[in-house]
């Protein structure tokens, strides 16, 4: 898995000091979201990070690096709206997206991400582009409007790659705007970062529900499929149960990889404890979808003595460093992983459609549309 980190980049404003934006920052957060500043350990944290010579600062949020995007535009409109200046929120998703919000004084000005595609696939948008590039052109330091421009389009492997190059040009400082909460707490912290300590005054309610029907979300899988012919290819899937324990776990597989036989010897092994594999029982059938007629080939992989391990339905956002704890166990402990293998023949760019479910309910599974490319790439 890639990269996943979140931070806010401030534009420091007229003769403020870096002790005074701190101050205004503890502030703000505090009137905006009903925190109280506390000395130790709490329900939040944030990092401030700054350099006498630089004109930004980095703010690095607890609860936005534990994958609450919401919160992270919050707390950046809330820091611009105060301070009076610009603020720009960065996320990088599994070294794949990136998103970069503008605001000034609380307004979000544009938002930038780098694969169109991906981000309306992810969040189901119709974004036609990738944002405004002249709401940008203030923020310019190292760089013209043709330097912003050509690094806006071209394209880059990671994500992260992106953000440094914007960084440059807006006159980050790269070692604090590539990074986020958890790699700096863990990695980095030193004579320029300020950690803080927030208490929740108005404490959330259950994290989880526990009692919901066995159910599938999606989780982490390779969204492309390189192998070479006649050599065996595997791909592993993680996903958790939303919901209580049940035995038997199905797998379907259809796609033009299959109907064009470009593939052979299908199989899929559920990974167990201490990676002992178990293997699924392989048929060749006819499919079809739940709500037309047509059929179309495909195999069923069954398991049915296996025993989906329990999980949880998350009823609200993680607010805190137990809820982060709580969450981290309640998926680790509910994770299903599943290898699927199998033998290309003929060179060529397909299709494979994978449905991963309940054997007692297709509807509560998840399905991925991968495509397949044998002996080329997709870069």
């Amino acid at each position: 898995m890639g990269s996943f980190f979140t931070n806010i980049q401030i534009k420091s404003v007229g003769p403020n000091s870096l002790l005074d934006l701190k101050e205004e920052i503890i502030a703000t957060i505090m009137k905006n979201f009903d925190y109280d500043k506390v000395e130790e350990s709490s329900d939040r944290a944030i990092i401030i990070s700054g350099d006498v010579n630089s004109d930004w600062i980095t703010v690095y949020d607890e609860l936005s690096d534990s994958d609450d995007y919401q919160s992270l535009e919050d707390l950046a409109s809330a820091i611009s709206q105060a301070l009076g200046t610009y603020a720009v929120s960065n996320l990088v998703y599994d070294s794949d997206l990136l998103c970069m919000r503008l605001f000034e004084q609380g307004k979000s000005l544009d938002l930038y991400v780098n694969d169109v595609e991906l981000y309306n696939e992810f969040l189901q948008q119709n974004r036609k582009r990738n944002g405004q590039l002249s709401r940008w052109a203030p923020l310019l330091k190292e760089a013209n409007k043709s330097d912003l421009s050509l690094i806006w389009q071209e394209e880059s492997l990671f994500a992260e790659d992106k953000l440094h190059s914007l960084s440059k040009c807006f006159g980050w400082l790269t070692d604090d705007s590539c990074t986020g909460f958890n790699y700096r707490q863990k990695d980095r912290l030193g004579p320029r970062d300020t950690v803080l300590y927030f208490r929740d005054n108005n404490p959330a309610g259950p994290l989880f529900n526990e009692d919901g029907p066995t159910k599938f979300e999606y989780g982490t899988f390779g969204l492309v499929w390189e192998c070479k012919s006649n050599m065996l290819s595997s791909q592993r899937f993680f996903h958790q149960n939303t919901g209580v324990s049940e035995r038997g776990l199905s797998i379907r597989v259809w796609g033009s990889a299959i109907d064009e036989g470009s593939i052979v010897s299908l199989t899929a092994d559920v990974v167990l404890p201490d990676q002992i594999l178990s293997k699924g029982t392989v048929r060749e059938v006819q499919l079809k979808y739940v709500d037309q007629d047509t059929t179309f080939p495909g195999f069923i992989i069954d398991f049915p003595d296996y025993d989906i391990p329990a999980g949880a339905e998350l009823i609200r956002s993680i607010s805190s460093n137990k809820d982060i704890e709580k969450s981290t166990k309640m998926n680790h402990k509910s994770q299903t992983t599943v290898d699927i293998s199998f033998i290309p023949l003929k060179s060529g760019i397909y299709e494979l459609f994978v449905s991963i479910h309940p054997s007692s309910n297709i509807m509560n599974g998840v399905e991925h549309k991968i495509p397949i490319y044998v002996d080329t790439s997709i870069w």
